[in-house]
């Protein structure tokens, strides 16, 4: 992180600044989507066109459009205005 961003030099991923603080963003996120729903006694899961989901990848794909990952992060960041 300390070079601007993230090479992972097993899987060949290179994953900009502004896409490593994104990805960490969106899983704060995420997990406070899980928190609220433990708190509030709502379930984890979702279904959504027949297939099940968990509740933070719903969050995910209704903000962000698609489910985030850490390959695309960069590609989002810029996407989203990050």
């Amino acid at each position: 992180m300390d070079n601007g961003g993230y090479n992972d030099r097993v899987n060949g991923t290179t994953v900009g600044i502004h896409g490593s603080s994104f990805f960490a963003g969106v899983i704060v996120f995420d997990e406070l989507v899980h928190y609220g729903r433990y708190w509030n006694f709502l379930p984890n899961k979702y279904i959504q066109n027949n297939k099940n989901y968990e509740a933070g990848q719903i969050f995910e794909s209704w903000s962000f459009g698609s489910i985030q990952n850490y390959e695309g992060e960069t590609k989002s960041a810029v996407k989203n205005g990050w």
